[in-house]
């Protein structure tokens, strides 16, 4: 039994959640700031914050 409750204690303690969906549809443009998302760059990925780099990249989708 004891087995048991280590166990869902450590899988309820890995269980972080940053940001959470109020509304349905979902809808984030990142227009005014992180919308409490986090970039994980562990994989070599080129997620950031911020203005495109690109030359055809020039705005957000939504406007």
């Amino acid at each position: 039994m004891k087995k048991y409750i280590l166990i869902l204690a450590l899988i309820f303690s890995f269980s972080w959640v940053d940001a959470q969906i109020t509304s349905y549809p979902y809808l984030e443009d990142f227009e005014s700031g992180d919308g409490g998302w986090v970039a994980d760059n562990t994989n070599n990925g080129s997620w950031a914050l911020g203005a495109p780099a690109g030359g055809v990249i020039n705005s957000a989708d939504s406007g």
